[in-house]
Parts: structure tokens; sequence; C-alpha cells
């Protein structure tokens, strides 16, 4: 969108102001034939893309080509945060289903993480869980075997080790604990 500073009943300012509204990724330039200083802080700080003062329109072929790279620069970014929320919820769906228990733990054995279904596991809730050390969740008699995995595996010894072992619940029974151990990286 091209606007010049000065319009009858408006000023680049409020056309700056308005395509942001409908479109923050429009670009706009202002063309003038001359500006001061005040001026030029109001149109910067309103977002324009670019100045044009007449009569040095050498720079519009410039000007016109940088505003396309940017919209499609912006496209792009656009798209790729779009397929990045997309496989993070997938990723989120598949870790906060009830089908298997999913836990994370630090290499001190503080719990990370839980998903719903392993806390229910334990017959806690997760905010019950989050922030405990795992020893205690598991059953005495395995239990030094199974912490000798889990800081094995957090050591970055091994690439993934296959866990059978035995945890507590809050009730005082036990649940079996099959599964696949890897140490990663937990940003969350």
């Amino acid at each position: 969108v091209f606007a010049t500073w000065k319009m009858p009943g408006l000023d680049a300012v409020t056309v700056l102001e308005m395509c942001r509204a409908r479109d923050p990724n429009i670009n706009v330039v202002v063309v003038s034939s001359e500006l001061d200083d005040t001026a030029i802080m109001r149109i910067v700080e309103a977002g324009a893309h670019d100045i044009l003062l007449m009569p040095h329109f050498v720079r519009l072929g410039f000007v016109m080509r940088h505003a396309k790279m940017e919209a499609v620069e912006r496209e792009w970014r656009r798209l790729e945060e779009e397929k990045y929320r997309e496989k993070d919820s997938l990723c989120r769906a598949l870790v906060e289903q009830e089908v298997a228990g999913i836990f994370i733990f630090r290499g001190d054995r503080t719990i990370r993480f839980v998903n719903p279904r392993f806390a229910k596991m334990l017959g806690y809730d997760v905010v019950d869980v989050v922030g405990r050390d795992f020893a205690p969740f598991v059953v005495e008699g395995v239990r030094s075997q199974t912490i000798k995995m889990f800081e094995q595996e957090a050591s970055g010894r091994s690439h993934s080790v296959q866990v059978s072992s035995r945890i507590q619940t809050k009730s005082g029974g036990t649940a079996d604990l099959f599964g696949q151990l890897t140490a990663g990286n937990y940003l969350g």
C-alpha cells in the first residue's frame, strides 16, 4: 500500500493503523515531498515499511522488491510456525493420551513430567508426582537395580534401555512397569 503523508481527511499514520488492523503483514510505503523529523518518527513508530521522498523515485523498484521479499519471508515463517504448532499438538496428544503412562525425569531422578495415565497408575494426581524423587515409587526389592538402569541411561552410557520393574502405588499396591528408557533433552 502506498500512502501520501497528507491526504484529505486523514494522514499516513491513520492509513498505517487501518492497514495493521486489517492485516499486520501489509507493507505500507509512505510517499511525501517533504517530511520533518517528527513526521518521520511517527511514520516509523506506526510501522511503515519504507518512506519515499518525491521526486526521488529511483528507489521505488528496490522498495517494491524488498517489500515483496519480506512478505514472502513472513508467509514462509507463518507456514513453518503452523507446521510446528501442528507437530507440537500431535506430540502433546501422544504424550497426554491415556493408553500408556509416560514420565520424564532428570539425572538426579527428580520427576519433571508425568502424563495423566502414569499418575493414575501410581494413584496420584499429576501435580502430586512432579518434582518428587522417582526412587520411592519403585518397589524396594527392585529399587537398586531399577535406579542403576536409570542412572546408566541418564549418564549417556547407553542409547536406550528396556525397563522391567515394579512401582509402588499410593494405596500400597504395586504395578508392573515395562517400557523403554531413553536419554533426551526435555525443554518443558
